[in-house]
């Protein structure tokens, strides 16, 4: 398996994530290593020195020329429980069998407080893993072609033979399960394009499950009070009309807050004032909407929870031992 050994002692500096948020990180840290010594793990006749010092003997050029091979297991990365648009849960291996990569299901493993990759991950973030699996495992690939031709180079000074050709590898038909899981994910914008003229609305990220955002989200009541002597529906329209044309951006400016921690939720960070700050972010919406919106707190949404974090790393850092996590509000 691709996968790395979960070092324990990595988890002690991302005590103020949440569970889900830990496992995204840990999966995106061992897929980012691509330097040559950290390659060579994941490759079967490895010698050192490379390449082999070949000398020509009576019996011929020893040691024999061999080629080198990707390990077996490389070809799987696991990606423990994934929860699908569906709201289905199964858990996912990436794979590369011969020239496609494929996604294999299985049985969902079940909860278990031991077992990190029961955990469940949002599609979405396995989504955002495939290209970094891919990228891995075609840079293992390079280095083992990079290793036989220098071996056959040494072995056959006077061959002119040219390397061979990397293989070209494509997606397979079990994939498209995961990378399309959710149509809303084909309308979001390419991250390779990601710029956007001042005009153009902020589209809703597949994360942001927020159902109400913006001016539509004002209550009736408020609106209505803001002109009293005209119909109620027409104070409504007006209302509308008031704080679109003098707030342009308000909507916008709703919906990027909402992206940003419904993404924050999934993914977390290493950075702990950074998490503070999208938590007071998020505290600020949930305020905003209980004074503007209207109200849906009490049908199940559920409130915020609290984090112990660490007593020795919140007295060295000055922070209170109990938190509050974005991760662990109902975002709907």
């Amino acid at each position: 398996m691709m996968n790395s050994p979960l070092d324990e002692g990595q988890l002690v500096s991302f005590e103020h994530m949440n569970r889900a948020q830990k496992r995204a990180f840990i999966l995106r840290d061992q897929l980012k290593y691509d330097e040559e010594q950290h390659l060579d793990v994941f490759i079967d006749g490895i010698r050192n020195p490379e390449p082999p010092r070949y000398k020509r003997t009576s019996s011929g050029i020893q040691p024999s020329f061999e080629e080198v091979t990707i390990k077996h297991s490389t070809t799987r990365f696991d990606l423990g429980n994934v929860e699908f648009s569906d709201k289905s849960v199964r858990r996912v291996h990436l794979a590369c069998v011969g020239d496609s990569y494929e996604m294999h299901e299985s049985d969902a493993i079940s909860p278990d407080e031991d077992d990190f990759n029961s955990v469940p991950l949002n599609y979405y973030i396995a989504q955002k893993i495939m290209p970094s699996f891919k990228k891995k495992y075609e840079a293992i690939h390079a280095r083992v072609q990079r290793v036989n031709d220098m071996r056959r180079h040494v072995y056959e000074q006077a061959s002119n033979r040219q390397p061979k050709t990397s293989s070209r590898f494509k997606e397979g038909e079990s994939l498209a399960k995961l990378m399309s899981s959710d149509p809303v994910t084909e309308s979001t914008q390419p991250e390779s394009d990601s710029r956007k003229r001042p005009s153009d609305s902020i589209i809703r990220h597949p994360l942001n499950k927020k159902k109400r955002i913006g001016v539509e989200n004002v209550s009736s009541a408020i609106k209505t009070d803001a002109v009293n002597r005209l119909p109620d529906h027409a104070k409504i329209d007006l209302f509308n009309a008031f704080v679109k044309s003098a707030f342009p951006d308000f909507d916008n400016l709703l919906m990027a807050s909402w992206n940003v921690v419904s993404i924050f939720v999934n993914v977390g960070s290493e950075d702990l004032m950074l998490h503070n700050s999208i938590g007071d972010l998020h505290e600020v919406l949930l305020r905003f909407d209980e004074f503007f919106g209207k109200k849906t707190r009490g049908n199940g949404g559920g409130g915020p929870v609290s984090c112990q974090m660490p007593e020795h790393y919140a007295a060295h850092h000055g922070v209170p031992q109990r938190i509050e996590l974005v991760g662990c509000y109902s975002v709907d």
